[in-house]
């Protein structure tokens, strides 16, 4: 094998990025233009029609960081890790008698070997025949030679294959790049394939990212400084739990990718493997749990979608997916969309419907409430009363105000603005003490302009003006107020968030937001201990409200701008009566099952 004796650092910048298609190749491919990220990418690239012998390539692969991978006139290919010249992978090939011949006294260094080789560093190599021999090929092409599409063996094998005839174009020796080499243009008939499919390199945001969405081992390379803390805003756009639910998703979808017989990344792969793993693999790991034949529902199958959608513009592909050069987003692709839509119809015409909430009926709330407040007062514990007070005062306020569980849970006492002009925090605290007949005193008001909630994010949300109920038991100002008093007493003053969680085993509040999981659970063990459970969850108590409102009279227009929705179509799955119950089409025999997805409006 040829000595290159290159400098990276001199030259790097002054190499084509392209390197001119090797003798008797149609087109120049490159590991790092297909599929460079995979355990499979040097017996791709060699098993190519196309391919010959005397090419080099670097890419960056995410389990070594840059490697060189190199075929030399010889046959020999190589994979070696660029910063500590350790080799990684070697097919032993030797493809003709008289190459042979020379290897046999000429060295290991392509034959499993791990000594340094001068190309290490080389960032592109490229290869020339001698004219006679374009010409040549050009006017006769030969065809790729069998022995070489077929020498690739197991990484490190200890046998070479027996050796075979390759034409005297193949043996074209190595170029120094020294100057800039504008690349050949292709020939003939020779369009767009895939050596156009990916960039050469992934940038170090990029492989950032697929480090954090996959949970490689493999650190990424740097950032910047500047793209450090870039990168932790970028990342903060997400709740901790969307999140989660995306890398669980580009997890699964990875580890499934490699275990395919031709592995690929998400760098790499296609809508038909995107569709695939959906209907072939995810749909029987995650069954379904209202519907007979246990399918996942349409919107749960979205979802999923929709995270992965995520992942890939995350790692830098965005855009509609390009079947040519296999550039853009697959998940927004002709395939993955037909998929999708073509599940939802295919569940409309078996019947199923998706589910949104039960609602909660007023006289179930006022119910609700009552318990609530007979438990506060007969118990003698006061760290336990204040949590029936809390959950009193969250659940109030979801009802009075049409807002999500996730946004109440947390408020923050900066949320609450000067009722005239909503420019500074509301100074009133700690609000006036309730009348003998536990009923707030007439004049007692809040404003509400809570930030960051999930309709207007980074920035506050219109007022919310919170006024006195007729109900005593169930007045939402009435409840924060005997909730933060005892909290007071007992020496744990609302300072920051509303609403707290308890420190586990522990009989303190813990500053942090109390979460939706929190709160789900809080209401069905109140609803279950009082008899009333009927199914209901967090999100009954939007869509109880806003049914109720509507029915009292308020206008649509007054429930969007109340419950900050915005369009008309959402509105009316929320306040839609039977949205909540299974529907099915008729069957023969006039027998229905009452099956059906679950999916939160």
């Amino acid at each position: 094998m040829r000595s290159m004796n290159i400098d990276p650092l001199r030259h790097r910048r002054r190499i084509s990025s392209n390197p001119v298609p090797a003798a008797g190749t149609s087109s120049s491919i490159r590991p790092s233009q297909r599929k460079a990220h995979d355990d499979c990418c040097c017996q791709e690239w060699i098993n190519e029609a196309n391919i010959r012998p005397t090419c080099c390539d670097v890419f960056w692969y995410p389990q070594a960081g840059e490697v060189l991978l190199v075929a030399d006139e010889e046959g020999h290919i190589s994979l070696r890790r660029i910063a500590s010249r350790k080799l990684l992978w070697t097919s032993r090939c030797r493809c003709c008698k008289s190459t042979a011949g020379r290897s046999t006294g000429g060295g290991a260094a392509g034959h499993g070997g791990s000594e340094p080789t001068d190309e290490r560093r080389s960032p592109v190599t490229t290869c020339k025949a001698q004219p006679a021999q374009q010409s040549a090929q050009q006017s006769a092409p030969s065809p790729p030679s069998p022995q070489l599409r077929q020498s690739a063996l197991s990484p490190l094998s200890a046998e070479a294959p027996p050796a075979a005839q390759l034409p005297p174009a193949a043996q074209a020796p190595f170029v120094n790049p020294v100057e800039e080499v504008v690349p050949a243009p292709p020939g003939p008939g020779v369009g767009r394939g895939s050596a156009d499919r990916l960039p050469p390199t992934v940038d170090p945001w990029t492989a950032r990212y697929l480090h954090d969405l996959v949970g490689a081992t493999t650190p990424p390379p740097p950032l910047p400084s500047a793209l450090v803390s870039a990168y932790a805003l970028h990342r903060s756009q997400w709740v901790p739990k969307t999140w989660r639910k995306i890398q669980k998703a580009s997890q699964e979808f990875h580890e499934w990718l490699l275990e395919r017989r031709l592995p690929t990344t998400l760098l790499t792969c296609e809508p038909s493997l995107v569709v695939e793993y959906l209907e072939g693999a995810w749909v029987s790991r995650h069954p379904g749990r209202l519907r007979a034949d246990r399918r996942p529902s349409a919107s749960a199958l979205d979802a999923i979608t929709s995270h992965l959608s995520t992942a890939f513009r995350l790692l830098s592909r965005d855009g509609p997916y390009d079947p040519v050069s296999g550039r853009g987003n697959p998940c927004d692709s002709t395939i993955v969309r037909g998929y999708t839509k073509g599940n939802r119809r295919s569940a409309g015409r078996a019947g199923h419907c998706e589910r949104s909430a039960v609602p909660l009926e007023i006289g179930k709330f006022h119910a609700l409430c009552l318990y609530l407040c007979r438990e506060a007062a007969v118990e003698v514990e006061p760290f336990l009363r204040s949590l029936f007070l809390r959950d009193l005062a969250v659940f109030t306020l979801m009802w009075h105000t049409y807002q999500r569980g996730h946004d109440i849970g947390k408020l923050m006492l900066s949320d609450f603005r000067e009722v005239a002009h909503g420019h500074s925090e509301y100074s009133g605290w700690p609000l006036p003490p309730l009348d003998p007949d536990l009923r707030v005193p007439s004049g007692t008001l809040l404003r509400i302009e809570e930030l960051g909630t999930k309709t207007h994010q980074g920035r506050r949300a219109p007022a919310i003006m919170v006024r006195p109920s007729e109900e005593p038991s169930a007045c939402p100002l009435g409840a924060l107020s005997l909730y933060m008093d005892l909290c007071r007493t007992l020496g744990m003053p609302v300072e920051g968030y509303l609403f707290r969680p308890v420190i586990r085993g522990g009989r303190r509040y813990r500053e942090a937001p109390l979460s939706t999981e929190a709160l789900e659970h809080r209401l069905v063990m109140h609803l279950e201990a009082a008899g009333l459970y009927g199914g209901e969850t967090i999100h009954s108590f939007r869509r109880g409200s806003l049914q109720h409102a509507l029915q009292m009279g308020v206008s649509e227009a007054d429930l969007m701008r109340l419950s900050h929705i915005r369009s008309i179509a959402t509105l009316r799955r929320y306040v839609d009566p039977t949205r909540h119950q299974a529907r099915l089409a008729p069957r023969h025999g006039g027998s229905s099952s009452a099956s059906s997805g679950s999916d939160e409006d």
